[in-house]
């Protein structure tokens, strides 16, 4: 599993409102049973925007929020098979990352 790809969001109570999630854990750290991911959520559904820590994502022709705030651990056999990567975002991804993390 890399860093950044996307995958359906492995929980069905939660698919409706984030129906993908994007794993944010490095790849260095694949022999652990979990993965850290972040939702995502529609954009036109959302009504506030925390700059830089929320970045805005197109997955399927969509656009999607990612929920940083909201990121945990789910199993990583949950996941199944990978739908896209955001990788060419790295830079924001991580920079949300850092902001939830450090407030900076």
């Amino acid at each position: 599993m890399a860093q950044f790809d996307v995958y359906k969001n492995p929980n069905p109570n939660g698919r409706t409102a984030a129906p993908y999630v994007v794993a944010l854990q490095s790849d260095l750290l694949d022999q652990l049973p979990s993965r850290w991911v972040a939702p995502l959520k529609l954009s036109k559904t959302i009504s506030h925007r925390v700059e830089g820590l929320m970045p805005e994502v197109e997955v399927e022709g969509k656009k999607f929020t990612v929920f940083m705030y909201e990121s945990g651990a789910v199993p990583a056999q949950t996941l199944g098979s990978r739908i896209s990567s955001l990788e060419d975002r790295r830079f924001e991804l991580s920079r949300a990352i850092d902001i939830l993390v450090s407030g900076i």
